[in-house]
């Protein structure tokens, strides 16, 4: 990257920053990836190369999302104006299931409507152009749309056709996600044994990738677990190693 970047070569230091940021993701250098990658937009000649700067804006809208930051938005915005101005429909999809995480944790009100909305057309889209990998995600995504707005028994559906297509795809990656807040659903419906084995599932996955990001997420949800089977210093044990990690 920085060899590119001393070269001034916009289009493929674009691309390659947003190749690696599930890299920077997976092992917490976040604040360094997306440093990196506002560096890489802001070189001259950068908006020359709309695939690039849409792929390296994905990215940025990625770790900005991780980081809990408000400017995942305005980079999942610019990369959905690209993708649409160059017409890819499964590429348009994706961009609009990456917007809605923008507004999928607030779990009332418009912003949570607005994250439905964003969800139901990339899956139609995704259905249309018989994108099944595509599809998967969404369908993912609308069940933690739907886990955030409150509405746990319908959730449940749209998660396990998800987790069903991802065990197919050998998607083991995806397979993770899908435990986990399927597990999340299970724990709200007082499900605790069903939710430990999804959990420890995702975390074995997890783990045995090194995703020092989701890890301590999958550990603050058995936590959980064991603070309502009342199994105090298992829950306080979890969730110190979440926060240690």
């Amino acid at each position: 990257l920085t060899w590119l970047q001393a070269r001034g070569d916009a289009g493929r230091a674009q691309r390659l920053g947003g190749a690696l940021w599930r890299f920077w993701q997976m092992r917490g250098f976040m604040r360094e990836g997306l440093e990196r990658l506002d560096s890489i937009l802001g070189m001259p000649g950068a908006e020359e190369h709309p695939e690039a700067r849409a792929l390296a804006l994905e990215g940025a809208g990625g770790l900005a999302y991780w980081m809990a930051l408000p400017s995942a938005r305005r980079y999942y915005e610019e990369c959905l104006a690209i993708r649409r101005t160059l017409g890819d429909r499964a590429a348009i999809a994706e961009a609009l299931y990456n917007l809605s995480f923008t507004d999928v944790f607030a779990r009332e009100g418009p912003q949570i409507e607005a994250a439905r909305r964003l969800v139901e057309e990339s899956m139609a889209i995704f259905r249309e152009i018989g994108d099944d990998r595509g599809l998967a995600r969404a369908l993912w995504g609308m069940g933690l749309v739907l886990y955030e707005a409150g509405e746990l028994e319908a959730a449940e559906a749209p998660l396990r056709e998800a987790l069903a297509m991802h065990r197919q795809q050998e998607d083991r990656f995806a397979v993770a996600w899908d435990l986990f807040v399927l597990g999340l659903v299970l724990i709200k419906l007082d499900r605790h044994g069903e939710a430990r084995s999804l959990l420890e599932e995702s975390l074995s996955i997890l783990a045995e990738a090194r995703d020092t990001s989701g890890i301590p997420l999958l550990l603050a949800g058995l936590s959980t677990i064991s603070v309502v089977e009342d199994d105090p210093e298992r829950a306080v044990r979890l969730a110190g190693a979440a926060a240690a990690i």
